[in-house]
């Protein structure tokens, strides 16, 4: 990896191009400049955020665009460690559990004797869950890839699927025995909830209504009218009293950006993405008006009422608390900053649930008319890298340290020893028994010669923030955020010794180390080629400023691979190892790690999981088979067994495995190549 400058996810990288101002830009240097200072020591554990990326250039000006694909590989998922999620949508019950969608499935919490929350059960879905719905002790579970999945309450187990509703966003109940699905980009559906479990195979839609304008993605039901939010459509009213033949009562273009609503005593509080809160009120008959609009900082997710004159709204940055005793003129009384993402805000059962995307999710109270957390369910780490030793893994999990795990000869993970005490663990590496581990703040090295119980050794502190190590003999190389690369001395492991440092525009968040040449990733300022041969004095060769948001680079076959977040997987030419050249390149957007085993290589994808290219003709490389994987799929790399990797996918460690397709033979592939 290793740690990426880019903690953006699916939806704000569509809005890539408006984080590319000049201003936003100029504003993060001047950020930049403050904490790099060395009076003020990192010691924040958050992810970094966005510095906001430079435009994309186009490459094809002077290198060969490569598109080719020949699918002969499928790949699986063998085993996985450390789940974590990303939480979105939820429902509480009137029990007091908490169902909470996570991406790869739904999660079933319960306080403990001690008001602790407590992860009861883990059931996974076919594709990517954004919101779950319980009726009677059935989970419907709205499944972005792999449509509608209902799932027994208590074991998890899988009832019904339908597959047809592709795109679904959100599931909610309307009345006794229907459900109505919301499917971005596709319109709704109701479907008729069955009577028993060996009902719902058979279990008909009772009709789709495809006619609703833009992307529905949030309903409120009332009766028999549901209320509907749709981005690029607004804010709509269906009577559903006709199963069959639902009716658009009013469309209101007042939130046209609508993802998320809640209504009460005539008044309609919407979360427009772009606007923020948008307040309507009902007038006898018609499109509700318009009252009042409250912006808020980048996107606004949900809103719900707390009380009849109070309203809380989760936005990107933080949950505020919103006084509307005047719809007219409303004020803010007070902010919870997330400490992720601000998701889905709901009071129910007495309780205000929040959840905060990849941290976790919250109970919150209000205190003199403050929010205030009185609970919370945190996620313990998220794997940002991963490596390999033999028949040990090694995994980088941020705020839980680094982990050793054995991975057996089927590719089952077993963990073994653990080491905390890091702010927040992004990247390692591995020589011998010796592993290198980079947290926010610095380097710290690892004896790892027993897996069981690793022992901390010499700790180096970075001047900025650390996101990126590689190892070359008694020699640590860290890639530091704001100060470029340094050269670290581990010959005694508990006295390390600054050897140099390179300064480097842009942010260094990966590198590769050879003989004499280090290959260094920085965000906005390029791939940069360093010769090492006097170490005392290393001097960059060449700079390729084109690559825009390089994030993970290796060699392969004579051939540097670089893993552009903007642009793709570069191909460059080491002809002159001191100065590569671009030669090809596969368009692609999200990029992450990337690494090589013989004419194989692995690309981890911030959205679309691992991809795997053949590289054995240069310059000319084909994609030979994918794994779409549950979270962001950071790191990917091969294991000694032959057709099994692991890959570090932000939620959950995963090994898997890829073997011909049926039907196809492996021709493009030498399997000694894989050993």
């Amino acid at each position: 990896m290793r740690q990426s400058a880019l903690s953006v996810d699916a939806d704000r990288m569509k809005r890539l191009p408006s984080l590319r101002s000049t201003s936003l830009l100029l504003v993060f240097l001047i950020v930049a400049c403050v904490q790099s200072s060395p009076d003020r020591p990192s010691t924040d554990s958050t992810p970094p955020q966005n510095p906001g990326l430079l435009p994309p250039v186009d490459l094809s000006s002077d290198s060969i665009g490569v598109e080719k694909e020949a699918i002969v590989y499928a790949c699986t998922t063998i085993d996985t460690q450390f789940r974590t999620g990303r939480f979105l949508d939820f429902e509480m019950t009137p029990d007091g559990m908490v169902f909470m969608a996570t991406v790869r499935g739904v999660d079933r919490f319960e306080k403990n004797g001690e008001g602790i929350w407590n992860r009861t059960g883990a059931f996974d879905t076919p594709g990517h869950s954004w919101s779950v719905c319980r009726v009677g002790n059935r989970l419907w579970v709205a499944d972005d890839y792999a449509g509608v999945t209902v799932l027994d309450a208590a074991s998890g187990a899988v009832l019904a699927t339908w597959s047809e509703l592709h795109a679904a966003r959100f599931c909610v109940r309307v009345g006794k025995d229907r459900v109505l699905v919301c499917r971005h980009s596709a319109g709704a559906a109701l479907i008729q909830t069955p009577r028993s479990s060996p009902d719902y195979s058979r279990s008909p839609v009772v009709q789709s209504f495809p006619d609703i304008a833009g992307k529905p993605v949030h309903a409120v039901i009332d009766g028999a009218t549901a209320y509907i939010s749709a981005m690029t459509g607004g804010y709509q009213a269906w009577d559903l009293t006709d199963a069959k033949q639902p009716r658009l009562l009013w469309s209101s273009d007042s939130a046209n950006r609508a993802v998320w609503s809640c209504h009460r005593n005539g008044l309609h509080l919407i979360a427009d993405q772009k606007k923020g809160l948008v307040i309507l009120r009902d007038r006898n008959g018609g499109t509700p008006e318009t009252t009042a609009i409250v912006p808020f900082p980048k996107e606004t997710r949900s809103v719900d009422f707390v009380t009849d004159t109070m309203a809380v709204v989760a936005a990107t940055q933080a949950f505020h608390l919103i006084d509307l005793t005047d719809p007219e003129h409303p004020s803010e009384l007070s902010e919870l900053k997330a400490f992720s993402e601000g998701r889905v805000i709901r009071k129910e059962f007495g309780g205000i649930i929040a959840s905060d995307n990849d941290m976790g999710w919250h109970e919150l109270v209000i205190e003199n008319d403050r929010l205030a957390v009185a609970s919370s369910f945190e996620l313990e780490s998220l794997l940002t890298d991963v490596v390999c030793s033999g028949d040990l893994v090694f995994a980088a999990r941020t705020k839980a340290g680094v982990q050793a795990c054995r991975i057996d000869a089927s590719g089952r993970l077993t963990p073994l020893g653990s080491l905390g005490g890091f702010v927040y663990a992004v990247g390692i590496d591995v020589s011998d028994n010796t592993m290198a581990v980079v947290d926010y703040d610095g380097l710290r090295i690892v004896d790892v010669s027993d897996p069981s119980r690793l022992e901390a050794h010499g700790y180096w502190k970075s001047p900025g923030r650390a996101s990126g190590v590689r190892l070359h003999g008694k020699t640590a190389w860290v890639a530091d955020w704001f100060h470029g690369v340094h050269q670290i001395d581990f010959s005694d492991r508990d006295s390390l010794r600054l050897v140099s440092t390179v300064k480097l525009e842009g942010w260094a968040t990966d590198l590769l180390v050879t003989d004499r040449y280090v290959y260094v990733c920085a965000v906005n300022g390029g791939l940069y080629t360093i010769d090492h041969s006097d170490p005392e004095n290393p001097v960059i060769t060449a700079r390729d400023e084109r690559i825009t948001a390089p994030e993970g680079v290796t060699i392969g076959n004579g051939v540097l691979y670089v893993a552009d977040f903007n642009s793709g997987l570069i191909a460059m030419d080491l002809s002159d190892p001191g100065k590569p050249v671009r030669r090809s390149f596969v368009p692609l957007t999200t990029c992450k790690g990337v690494s090589v085993q013989g004419s194989m290589l692995l690309l981890g994808d911030y959205i679309y999981g691992v991809r795997m290219y053949d590289i054995r003709t240069p310059f000319e490389t084909v994609l030979v088979g994918r794994l779409d994987t549950p979270g962001k799929a950071y790191e990917a790399v091969f294991t000694p067994l032959s057709g099994i990797g692991v890959v570090a996918d932000w939620h959950d460690l995963l090994s898997f495995a890829w073997a011909p397709s049926q039907g196809q033979e492996p021709h493009r592939i030498n399997p000694e190549d894989q050993k």
